[in-house]
């Protein structure tokens, strides 16, 4: 199974790897076939992604010791449902985690929409993301990573993990947090494209429904932190915490100012925006929890993916820009906000202030990093 499990890894980066090309043969020869092929091989990349997490599931639940991820978060004693649980409690299981969510999210989207420009022009993003993520996990995280030598019991699960809402805390966060993948690869397409038509309908749908998700996932955390932290609060300003705040702050203020947009067609510019910001903030939520550059009370320790996130970090955002920028006076809404004290003025009042919030938590969170930079030493805010 553990063999199973990493050769079905780098078979599906090899298929995405192949499904770029041929999108993009297929979009330079306007080749329906080829463009047909770059469909099928990612959703064979998909599948084997999901061969991938049931193998991985398989070895946590049999407890097998030879894998080093599973001696690090199972032990003899550990329980089924928090066995299980294991699978996203670890950065390697976690990123699987990850990937395997965009998967089923991506497959969804494969059998809902149709096969218009858009779409395949999505579907070819997409593609970049999960190769980031599968690169990630072959090189940097692989959760099939063999022990040289042989144990009879496991660490187990941090016993600050077994508790019900950290059931249900990280599945949540991560629904959430990834379903804001789909509006951004959505919103890349359009201003690729230059299409006429926002595709307004798609990425409200998804951004309700991620923001909905990301909610719960807060909530739950929040609850988890109440229990078993002693926080005596809601919030204790801990790196990992706001690093779920962020993008719900700009998804709530997007959700906003989305019904002007709707409504009058008005500050397009500013939508398109927020979407990007909310996407790329998801991942910097990820690189937070996951590459330990903060300490947390429930971070994971230090790893070797900073370079990489903040490689992908740069290029998605430098990527953006250019196209955000090109594209700036075709992104002109038909209309003006006449007045702040209109309905419309108040919406885009109340997400500025939002983003402003949003500043404050997000250097408040990295201050340490900021003064280390500056003053060479670190400084906390906690």
């Amino acid at each position: 199974m553990r063999e199973l499990g990493i050769s079905s890894l780098i078979f599906s980066l090899l298929f995405l790897i192949f499904g770029i090309i041929f999108y993009i043969y297929g979009f330079y020869k306007n080749d329906e076939r080829f463009i047909k092929s770059a469909k099928r091989s990612l959703i064979s990349s998909i599948f084997l992604i999901i061969i991938s997490s049931i193998s991985l599931i398989f070895l946590l639940l049999t407890k097998d010791y030879e894998v080093e991820y599973v001696a690090s978060y199972v032990n003899n004693t550990l329980n089924l449902l928090y066995t299980f649980s294991s699978f996203w409690a670890g950065l390697e299981g976690s990123l699987l985690f990850w990937t395997l969510i965009l998967g089923i999210y991506t497959l969804f989207l494969l059998y809902k929409n149709k096969d218009e420009k858009i779409d395949h022009f999505s579907y070819f993003f997409l593609n970049f993301i999960f190769i980031f993520f599968l690169i990630l996990i072959i090189f940097f995280a692989n959760p099939f990573k063999k022990l040289p030598f042989k144990i009879s019991d496991g660490q187990g699960l941090n016993p600050l993990l077994q508790n019900f809402w950290m059931l249900l805390h990280p599945p949540f966060l991560y629904f959430g947090y990834i379903g804001f993948t789909i509006p951004f690869v959505y919103t890349i397409s359009y201003l690729f494209l230059k299409e006429k038509n926002f595709p307004e309908n798609i990425i409200r749908k998804w951004s309700i429904f991620s923001w909905l998700l990301l909610s719960i996932g807060i909530l739950t955390g929040g609850r988890w932190a109440y229990i078993e932290l002693g926080w005596g609060g809601y919030w204790a300003w801990d790196p990992v915490e706001n690093a779920s705040l962020l993008p719900w702050l700009t998804a709530t203020a997007f959700l906003h100012t989305n019904i002007i947009l709707k409504r009058e067609n008005v500050l397009k510019r500013w939508n398109i925006f927020l979407i990007f910001l909310t996407f790329i903030l998801t991942i910097v939520g990820t690189y937070i929890t996951r590459s330990g550059i903060i300490s947390s009370v429930h971070a994971f320790s230090e790893s070797k993916i900073s370079p990489p996130f903040i490689f992908f970090i740069i290029i998605t955002t430098l990527f953006f820009l250019y196209f955000f920028i090109k594209n700036y006076k075709f992104l002109q809404g038909e209309n003006k906000i006449e007045s702040i004290m209109s309905i419309e003025g108040n919406f885009y009042l109340l997400s500025l202030i939002f983003l402003l919030i949003t500043i404050i938590i997000f250097i408040g969170t990295f201050f340490p990093i900021i003064s280390e930079i500056l003053i060479l030493r670190k400084i906390s805010l906690n």
